[in-house]
């Protein structure tokens, strides 16, 4: 692995090896590294000072992406900014949630989340009420998921404000509600 992971030529490399590495993913999974090498005209050597192999270099993209959407939800699950985040590599994100490449992607992002989850829940005292709100959060969060796939493979047919509208709709999001539910989980705010 190199050392020095801030120098400008170490950071541009490991990009341009994400960007192919996800390009080849979406179309096809079982890319070779020659094939990647090809693609970024860079040599053997190189790639194998960044990654210790292909399956690094995938992990090295599917923890870029997750922290992309981890970024933009600091506490609460940001909707409109996880949209915008998603819509920016949609054909990633396509064949991930349907077709089912890169499985261990969605397995991370939801690890990552579920964690981020149970320390927002570790707060509280009531442990019903944490089983409820677990829950609630799951199954929005499934409903989300199915969402987004949905628009992906129907070609983004709705701007990204519809999209956002729809599932305030779906949940019937009512900011100004009291209560302990699992949507005060997540936000649902537009985007300024």
């Amino acid at each position: 692995m190199t050392r020095n992971e801030n120098d400008a030529r170490v950071v541009r490399t490991k990009q341009m090896l994400r960007k192919a590495g996800m390009e080849l993913i979406t179309q096809k999974s079982d890319f070779s590294i020659a094939n990647l090498l090809e693609k970024v005209q860079i040599t053997r050597g190189t790639f194998y000072r960044h990654y210790h192999n292909k399956a690094d270099l995938i992990r090295d993209i599917n923890q870029t992406l997750i922290h992309e959407i981890l970024d933009c939800s600091p506490e609460q699950f940001n909707v409109a900014a996880v949209i915008g985040v998603i819509s920016e590599q949609a054909v990633f994100y396509n064949v991930v949630l349907n077709e089912a490449v890169d499985q261990d992607f969605t397995k991370e992002l939801m690890q990552e989340l579920r964690g981020r989850l149970n320390k927002e829940l570790s707060q509280l005292t009531d442990s019903q009420l944490k089983r409820h709100l677990a829950y609630q959060w799951e199954v929005i969060m499934a409903g989300f998921w199915a969402g987004m796939a949905k628009w992906l493979s129907d070609g983004m047919d709705m701007s990204q404000d519809e999209l956002l509208s729809e599932f305030s709709e779906i949940w019937r999001v009512n900011m100004s509600a009291s209560g302990q539910t699992g949507l005060n989980l997540f936000d649902f705010t537009a985007p300024a």
